[in-house]
């Protein structure tokens, strides 16, 4: 193989490597939510971590979009005073 033609493939190959690894990497992104008080919010799809304690607020309302996904840390609590709306929902 031609010195060229061997570094061309080297290139595609590293190219490809690192795709493998950065395109799942990406897919595992979330979003944190550290807690507080909410007042009106939106959770789209994708995977939101809640790392505090969280409050909505009293005539607020909190939507959680098809396609999110809410996980909580242990001892980590969800109180509603407003109201929670799962968006696509019945």
């Amino acid at each position: 193989m031609k010195p060229a033609t061997l570094t061309a493939v080297l290139k595609h190959l590293a190219v490809a490597f690192l795709g493998s690894i950065l395109i799942p990497m990406a897919a595992m992104a979330y979003t944190e939510h550290p807690g507080g008080t909410i007042i009106t919010e939106a959770w789209g799809p994708g995977t939101h971590y809640v790392t505090g304690s969280i409050t909505l607020a009293d005539d607020h309302v909190l939507t959680v979009m098809p396609g999110a996904v809410a996980k909580f840390a242990p001892n980590v609590q969800l109180t509603v005073y407003g109201t929670l709306n799962a968006a696509g929902t019945a």
